[in-house]
C-alpha cells in the first residue's frame, strides 16, 4: 500500500480529525504488540483507512487509551479492537509481498536497500501476520504470484494487472457481518485505485528506469509524458472506482466515523489524484 487513501483534514471537525489520530496512532501501537517493533515503522494512510472501514462494520469492541511512544512521549489517544488487529496483520503481509516486488525490479545491489534489508527485517512480523490470518495470507500470495506473472510479461491492460491487486485487498476478512460483501466491494476498488494511481505517480521514474508500468505498456509509450486522451482514460477509470466506493459506502450501516470515511472518499482521494497530476507537471516542465 502507498499512502494515497486519506482524509483531506481542513474539512474535518476537531472531533473527526481526534478520533482519526486515535486510529493511526492505535495501528502503530497494535502493529508493535502484534508484529514487534520494526512492524510498526510500515504504517501508512491506506491500512489507517482499512482499519476504519472495519471497526465500522465490525464488533463494537473498541477502547480507546492513552498510550506514549517516541514520538509523543507524553501519550496520544489510541484506539484498540479486533479491526485493527486486523488492519495491521494485513497490512504486514501486504508490504511484506511488495518489498518481495521491489527486490525483483531493482536486481540485488539496487535492491539491497529499497527490498532485501526491509524485508529481513519484516520477515519475523511477517511470520506472525500469517499465522494469524493463513487462509488471508495464502490466498493473497497466490494473487500476488499472479500479478508478478502478468508484470513479467508485460502485459499490456491495465484491468488485469489492477484486478490481481484488488484481489488481495477485496480478500480482507470482514467478519460474519451483513456488511462483508459491502465491504469486498468497497476493498476491490480501493485496490483497483491504489494500482492505477501509483502506476500514474511512477509512470516518468518506471519509464527511465526501463521497469514496467502498465500505463506504459497500454498506452505504447515513446516518452515519459502521457498524452491528454490517455490521461483522460486514467483519470476517468480512477473515478469509476472512487464513485464506485462511494455507492457501496451508502449501503454500508451508518457509524459514529461516517462523516469522516465520507471525507476520505470524496475528498482525500480527489486530493491525491490532483497531487499526482500537479507532480506530472512539475516533471513535464523539466523535460
Amino acid at each position: 500500500m502507498f499512502g494515497y487513501i486519506k482524509p483531506l483534514k481542513c474539512e474535518l471537525k476537531v472531533r473527526e480529525y481526534d478520533y482519526y489520530r486515535a486510529a493511526y496512532c492505535g495501528l502503530c501501537h497494535t502493529l508493535r504488540k502484534r508484529c514487534g517493533i520494526k512492524a510498526r515503522f510500515i504504517v501508512n494512510y491506506d491500512f489507517v483507512f482499512i482499519g476504519l472501514l472495519l471497526s465500522s462494520a465490525g464488533k463494537n469492541d473498541e477502547k480507546i487509551s492513552k498510550k506514549r511512544c517516541l514520538v509523543c512521549p507524553k501519550g496520544r489517544e489510541c484506539i484498540e479492537s479486533s479491526a485493527y488487529n486486523t488492519a495491521a496483520d494485513v497490512s504486514v503481509i501486504l508490504t511484506y509481498l511488495k518489498l518481495c516486488d521491489s527486490i525483483s525490479d531493482n536486481g540485488f545491489w539496487k535492491g539491497l536497500f529499497k527490498g532485501r534489508l526491509p524485508k529481513l527485517l519484516l520477515r519475523r512480523a511477517y511470520k506472525k501476520a500469517r499465522k494469524a490470518i493463513p487462509v488471508y495470507a495464502e490466498r493473497a500470495e497466490s494473487l500476488y504470484n499472479a500479478l508478478c506473472e502478468l508484470e513479467r510479461n508485460n502485459s499490456p491492460s491495465i484491468d488485469e494487472t489492477a484486478d490481481k491487486f484488488a484481489g488481495m485487498l477485496a480478500e480482507i476478512p470482514g467478519g460474519e457481518t451483513k456488511n462483508d460483501r459491502i465491504l469486498k466491494e468497497i476493498f476491490y476498488h480501493i485496490g483497483r485505485f491504489v494500482y492505477i494511481i501509483d502506476a500514474l505517480d511512477d509512470l516518468p521514474e518506471d519509464y527511465e528506469k526501463g521497469e514496467y508500468n502498465p500505463i506504459v505498456c497500454r498506452f505504447n509509450l515513446k516518452s515519459a509524458i502521457l498524452p491528454d486522451e490517455a490521461k483522460e482514460r486514467v483519470l476517468l477509470t480512477l473515478e469509476d472506482s472512487r464513485q464506485a466506493i462511494l455507492r457501496a459506502f451508502e449501503l454500508f450501516d451508518k457509524s459514529d466515523s461516517e462523516n469522516l470515511l465520507r471525507n476520505i472518499i470524496d475528498y482525500g482521494m480527489n486530493i491525491s489524484v490532483r497531487n499526482v497530476l500537479d507532480k506530472e507537471k512539475e516533471n513535464e516542465r523539466s523535460i
